[in-house]
């Protein structure tokens, strides 16, 4: 009795300790720091504990892009070429936007472009280590505006459906493609099955930003149809990546099936219950009475799931990272949806903004880069 009556006193005092509100603020401010700090580690492959150490990059995955030699020479053509890419797929957007036509059109045609003529190409270059990390923080991006769009007074209401649409539907999908593969074009199994995943992962780029403005306009809110096309859309990129990853182990390396099976398990449970964890800890870190609490928890959604999709990336465990981050905002967002006025008004408004002004054009830009018609003419016009 003593004894329980000791450990409720700690535990009351160690909560009013926390409560504080310049304990409170230190620890927020440490966490934000820390997380930037791993950011910027998993960005540039360097060792958590001697980061100044080595002039290479260091990653466990040697084919990542992080693991080739960057001179600075390239990097600073990179920066000019990122910087006008920018300006142009903006301006470019919001013209294709005043014609009423999608703005991420308007910022592939200028990577289209940029890629196919030949005075730009020979401009404009991008570093893979840059490329890779404005994809990958775009897809972050994505996750958190996912992550803290989505209601779990809907959700838990209709958990069924939205398992069912997340996976048994990318499931069908992706056998289908693969079966066609197979028997129409002749491809091996392995490669269609392959084909079959990539194939089916929804774009998160286009369904997430146009679900959380028809949710910002009150549409389809009373049955709750945003929340459910959000959910839906994560659990299906989340079996994707993850059984393509899988399946890609599986064909081209020589580990052994069981070893691929634990591997691949062992992420999905890891980066669960480093999302709820993580998740939870943003319920008390910061707390919504201290002042700029918005800022840092906008500055936590930016530095937390970068370093978890950032670090599984490096770390050779995608699918982990993504789980992770989209559980972090998710369980974060439940607390912070209650327990101020503003609710997440404000944090939803920054990273809107962010992907707008930024990572929408340098994204679609970029993929646009990636398609190269000398390539593709070059392919058709060999003899078969």
């Amino acid at each position: 009795m003593n004894g329980s009556l000791r450990n409720s006193k700690f535990v009351r005092t160690a909560v009013e300790i926390f409560r504080n509100t310049h304990v409170n603020f230190l620890i927020t401010s440490c966490l934000i720091l820390f997380f930037t700090y791993l950011t910027v580690l998993a960005a540039f492959g360097r060792n958590i504990i001697h980061p100044f150490t080595g002039d290479e990059p260091k990653v466990v995955n040697l084919t990542h892009p992080l693991a080739g030699v960057v001179d600075s020479n390239s990097l600073i053509t990179s920066a000019f070429s990122i910087f006008f890419l920018l300006i142009i797929s903006l301006c470019v957007g919001q013209l294709f936007d005043y014609m009423s036509l999608p703005p991420l059109f308007g910022c592939l045609l200028v990577g289209l472009l940029v890629k196919n003529i030949t005075v730009l190409d020979e401009i404009f270059h991008v570093n893979p280590r840059w490329e890779w990390c404005i994809r990958t923080l775009a897809l972050t991006v994505i996750l958190v505006r996912c992550g803290i769009g989505l209601s779990w007074d809907y959700l838990k209401d209709a958990m069924g459906v939205t398992l069912s649409l997340g996976f048994i539907t990318a499931a069908i999908e992706s056998g289908a493609i693969a079966l066609a593969a197979v028997f129409i074009f002749g491809w091996s199994a392995s490669m269609a099955l392959i084909c079959g995943f990539v194939l089916t992962a929804v774009s998160p780029a286009v369904t997430v930003p146009v679900m959380l403005d028809l949710q910002s306009q009150g549409l389809g809110t009373r049955k709750g149809i945003p929340t459910l096309v959000l959910a839906s859309a994560t659990l299906d990129n989340i079996f994707c990546i993850t059984a393509f990853s899988a399946a890609t182990t599986i064909v081209f390396s020589t580990e052994p099936l069981a070893e691929v099976i634990a591997v691949t398990a062992a992420q999905v449970i890891i980066g669960a219950i480093a999302g709820l964890f993580f998740g939870w800890l943003l319920w008390w870190f910061p707390i919504s009475y201290i002042d700029n609490s918005s800022v840092c928890r906008t500055l936590l959604l930016a530095t937390v799931p970068s370093a978890a999709v950032l670090g599984g990336n490096v770390l050779g465990f995608p699918s982990a990272g993504i789980i992770a981050a989209t559980l972090i905002c998710f369980v974060a967002g439940i607390r912070w949806k209650t327990d101020n006025d503003d609710k997440i008004v404000y944090e939803e408004k920054a990273f809107a903004l962010l992907w707008k002004l930024f990572f929408m054009p340098l994204l679609f830009a970029l993929i646009g880069m990636k398609l190269d018609f000398s390539t593709v003419i070059s392919a058709l016009a060999a003899p078969s």
